[in-house]
């Protein structure tokens, strides 16, 4: 079943589908647990994820959906070289998807009942 959610006033598609499907193979060639087709506003999902990996992959991936949607993909390609772009796009989305957690629990660990305003709604549930 597809799922739908709404960034920067567009909507995005969130598709579930086979390991095989060739959908997961990214932009240099690879097979992926999750690839994002900006031009498609379509997130691709293996269907064999599930649990922390599930999440961390779908952080990625929505990562990659902010990064174009915000047009920080440009400044990525602005500050990198030609042949770093993809690597350094994908650098910000591993940060993001795999410390990003640990960054928001700290501030909701220092911060208390203040970081509500700081820390996003569906953060605050999961270090409560």
């Amino acid at each position: 079943m597809d799922r739908y959610l709404m960034v920067n006033n567009h909507d995005w598609k969130v598709k579930f589908v086979s390991p095989y499907n060739p959908e997961l193979i990214d932009r240099t060639g690879s097979y992926t647990l999750g690839v994002t087709v900006p031009s498609e506003h379509t997130i691709y999902l293996s269907n064999d994820l599930y649990g922390r990996e599930l999440i961390t992959v779908f952080i990625h991936e929505m990562t990659h959906t902010v990064l174009w949607e915000y047009d920080i993909i440009s400044d990525i390609h602005r500050y990198s070289k030609p042949k770093y772009v993809i690597d350094m796009e994908e650098l910000v989305c591993n940060i993001v998807a795999n410390y990003g957690y640990l960054i928001f629990k700290s501030v909701y660990e220092s911060l208390g009942g203040k970081a509500i305003f700081y820390i996003p709604t569906i953060i605050e549930r999961m270090v409560s």
